[in-house]
């Protein structure tokens, strides 16, 4: 029996993936783009995301019980959707790797300087086999119960500089001009594409009464928090923006008041672990499921241990240090991305207004694990 669960479980994914990639290096990569108003960039990109959940939904309500792979199979055949698949893998994967090489950064220079990866690693995978193994009833339950710490230690760094009452002044327009815009729009185009995971679990999600408005309402109060949060960070850090890469940790330890009592960094790092384990466990079994289109499989470990070698690998040989993986990011993988974060909502889009004389969709999708 396929796995359901229900619009607000799906509407907590969501809102967790939306802002959860960019607490760390992204608002100082924003800035150095272009200053204080890479604000708009990032309100024209989140007005995007939303409109491409909202397409989602639709799609959904248009093809319920039906499996993206089986949508794909039948409007344009086994060979094309293979490709398609194939660059959604590469997605959700170079996603895995980027953050966990993102959080190891972090939780280095915050915690532990002479941690090494493998101890690292040792930390984390098990925690989000754990979670994907256990399926997406037990995944989503588990978010359920963690999401509102997760949401008040976020909320409690963000605001927290309060507390210094300070006032700098605020120049929200100072930019770089048209070049600014386009390339903190263009560039980054990796650390979003949140929305993407909905198209994988199409077929495990429960059609209730107002369940579009569910699932939006929270991705817009995500986006929301989002907006805040690079607004307090620009409002802090001014023209030293750019170099505040750990931008949640300087956040929470700007305020000199609070300094004086405790190590308040701890909520930042909690928040942001817990943000690791749910973050890259629904990437992780978003890829899985992509990797079993692509290669059949006859034990349910097995994709699982392609995949871990595959993100040990990965870690250990291209994603080790931060520079490297910026550059990635930024220069090479923001044209995968483009192709996954719009190429593929724009052609199923296209898709879902096909005109087919066959209406009937037929289980073409390869079934030969059942991971239930």
């Amino acid at each position: 029996m396929t796995e359901k669960i229900n619009p607000r479980q799906i509407a907590l994914f969501c809102s967790m993936l939306l802002f959860t990639s960019k607490l760390i290096t992204l608002p100082s990569l924003f800035y150095q783009s272009n200053g204080t108003a890479s604000i708009f960039s990032l309100i024209a990109i989140f007005f995007l995301e939303i409109i491409i959940l909202y397409f989602f939904i639709k799609l959904k309500e248009k093809n319920n019980n039906i499996s993206i792979f089986d949508f794909l199979y039948n409007k344009i055949g086994k060979f094309i959707a293979k490709i398609i698949i194939f660059i959604l893998f590469l997605f959700f994967i170079f996603k895995i790797l980027f953050i966990l090489e993102e959080k190891f950064s972090f939780l280095k220079q915050a915690l532990y300087g002479d941690a090494t990866i493998w101890v690292y690693l040792i930390c984390v995978l098990p925690v989000i086999n754990s979670l994907v193994h256990k399926g997406l009833n037990s995944f989503s339950r588990t978010l359920e119960i963690f999401y509102p710490f997760i949401i008040a230690g976020f909320l409690f760094c963000t605001v927290i500089w309060i507390s210094t009452t300070s006032n700098f002044g605020f120049d929200i327009l100072y930019n770089k001009g048209l070049a600014g815009f386009t390339d903190s729009f263009f560039s980054y185009t990796f650390w979003f594409g949140d929305f993407l995971f909905f198209i994988i679990i199409l077929d495990k999600l429960k059609i209730q009464k107002n369940y579009g408005k569910t699932i939006m309402k929270f991705a817009i109060f995500s986006a929301t928090l989002c907006i805040i949060y690079f607004l307090s960070f620009f409002y802090i850090f001014q023209s030293s923006a750019f170099y505040h890469t750990d931008a949640i940790l300087d956040i929470i330890q700007f305020s000199s008041e609070l300094g004086n009592v405790g190590k308040l960094d701890i909520i930042a790092l909690t928040s942001v672990m817990f943000i690791l384990f749910f973050q890259t466990g629904m990437y992780l079994y978003c890829a899985r499921d992509c990797l079993c289109q692509l290669i059949p499989f006859r034990e349910k470990i097995q994709p699982m241990i392609v995949l871990n070698l595959i993100m040990i690998l990965g870690m250990y040989m291209i994603f080790n240090n931060t520079n490297l993986a910026l550059l990635l990011t930024s220069v090479y993988l923001k044209y995968l991305a483009f192709l996954a974060v719009y190429g593929v909502p724009i052609l199923l889009y296209f898709l879902n207004n096909k005109n087919n004389k066959n209406k009937k969709y037929y289980k073409k999708s390869i079934k030969n694990i059942n991971f239930n």
